[in-house]
């Protein structure tokens, strides 16, 4: 038996939110379904997008060598990672 460790790149989808209208012919309005909630406001990026380009594309040895304190360098980008984390679960920021 042997094993071999793959990669699959990243695939991105997109996600549609179709919003019926309603509309009243008593008092001739038109209204539509809320808007879903986004992370950033106006933004197309999901909480999942978010936590990926943070967690795949943060810079770690910039900050290590920016704050030349190897604990305080470990402790923010623990805080960072845990926050694209939470993000990426559970959508909140």
């Amino acid at each position: 038996m042997s094993e071999q460790l793959d990669v699959e790149p990243a695939k991105f989808t997109v996600i549609r939110h179709i919003r019926p209208q309603y509309a009243c012919r008593a008092c001739e309005t038109v209204t539509a379904a809320p808007v879903p909630a986004t992370v950033i406001d106006g933004g197309m990026a999901t909480p999942a997008l978010l936590a990926w380009v943070g967690t795949c594309h943060l810079p770690v040895e910039h900050c290590y060598a920016y704050l030349k304190d190897p604990t305080l360098a470990d402790a923010i980008l623990d805080r960072v990672l845990h926050a694209f984390h939470k993000l990426a679960l559970f959508g909140e920021s």
